[in-house]
């Protein structure tokens, strides 16, 4: 079964990684960190496509990672700085390897086509087709150098004017090194590459070159890239499991991950078993409302033909019409009780079937309970049989 999976995260010096280090493990090759001095070695079997996507502007020695990696990270100069954000995308294992490299590659050129560095990688794990991809996260100017990740603007009050910066000691405005008034200013970010918009259209676009890929290949499973609340389901998604936990439970293991997941979809299971049968007991309840709006139609029915019939005849009315006024009456009053008491037997027959049931049930029940105790009694008169039985003299007869 296709899942869908797609998360997007950063790579950051404050939390002591180097992106280097990083490309080197999802490459599978061997990198040297210029900045650090510290050279990387991540040979691995599973990286079964790696490629790298450049912008138009980009200068093409990038196309070497290690250029490209250590380019970034002499870019970069402060110790907190976001030096890559990384894309984790879970393969269809529907596809094969041939199908799932001309789909990462179709997503990372889209990505490139953004303005991004993309280093793409898959990993070809048994059970577990999944790709990592780096871009890096400053825009590059049309001379391929660097560009800034924010520029800086007027802060503008409500009226459009500029705000001024105000001395707390004198209550002017502060002035600067060469006399110039001093005034607001924020950060503005170049592109929306950081934005839950652009995040949310990222995340489309997989599921729908997701499904693309998969129809091409003739497999009629699709993906999704709504959360389970958006798509109005009301079942409790999943978590992502991973390689690890499921190589856990393929050991005899129990893997937490897996664990919940088992738990979330007996939920779902229960959940839906109760939505059944309250849809059940709605129809139900359904019926007899029915029922009875019938039984209130005909009668309000009845009720406008007498007073038809009151007014069309009047105080003066002869003693054969009122006669067959009263014999009209009589038999709708009739024939409503009539269908008032077979709905009244049909319930009291279902009522009887289903105490049968039950009584029979009770009683296969006794019946087997019985034949238990009669086994238990068989059995423990055999054991005090045999414990009455004497052994034979062991010793010898004179």
């Amino acid at each position: 079964m296709a899942i869908y999976h797609f998360s997007v995260k950063i790579i950051s010096r404050s939390n002591d990684k180097s992106v280097v280090a990083s490309a080197a493990y999802r490459s599978g090759e061997k990198l040297t960190d210029e900045r650090q001095g510290q050279t990387f070695d991540y040979h691995k079997s599973e990286v079964a496509y790696s490629e790298i996507f450049l912008p138009q502007n980009a200068p093409l020695e990038y196309a070497d990672r290690s250029k490209l990696w250590n380019a970034v990270e002499k870019a970069e100069k402060q110790c907190n700085a976001v030096t890559a954000r990384e894309w984790e995308v879970a393969i269809p294992n529907e596809l094969n390897l041939e199908e799932s490299k001309i789909l990462i590659s179709n997503f990372a050129k889209s990505l490139a086509e953004e303005g991004i560095c993309i280093d793409c990688n898959i990993h070809w794990k048994n059970g577990n087709h999944h790709a990592h991809i780096l871009g890096t996260t400053r825009p590059l100017k049309s001379d391929g150098s660097w560009g800034d990740k924010e520029r800086k603007v007027y802060a503008l009050d409500e009226n459009g004017n500029k705000i001024p910066i105000i001395d707390e000691s004198t209550g002017k405005q502060k002035i600067g090194a060469r006399g110039r008034k001093m005034w607001k200013r924020q950060s503005i970010e170049v592109n929306n590459w950081n934005t839950k918009e652009k995040l949310t259209e990222w995340r489309e676009r997989w599921a729908n070159m997701v499904n693309s890929a998969l129809e091409k290949a003739r497999i009629s499973e699709r993906v999704d890239h709504r959360s389970n609340a958006n798509r109005g389901l009301i079942d409790k998604p999943t978590i992502h499991e991973g390689y690890v936990a499921r190589l856990i439970e393929s050991e005899g293991g129990i893997s937490e991950r897996c664990e919940l997941n088992r738990q979330i979809k007996g939920q779902n299971i229960r959940l839906h078993e109760i939505l059944r049968e309250l849809a059940a007991q709605q129809a139900e309840l359904d019926k007899i409302l029915q029922e009875e709006w019938d039984h209130d139609e005909r009668l309000r029915k009845f009720l406008a033909r007498r007073a038809d019939f009151t007014r069309a005849t009047g105080a003066n009315a002869d003693r054969i019409g009122i006669i067959e006024s009263r014999e009209r009456y009589a038999k709708d009053i009739a024939e409503q009780s009539q269908r008032i008491q077979s709905i009244i037997e049909r319930r009291q027959r279902e009522a009887d079937e289903a105490r049968r049931e039950r009584e029979e049930a009770e009683r296969r029940k006794r019946e087997a309970d019985e034949a238990k105790r009669k086994e238990r009694e068989r059995i423990e008169a055999q054991r005090r049989d045999y414990s009455r039985v004497r052994e034979p003299n062991r010793g010898f007869s004179r």
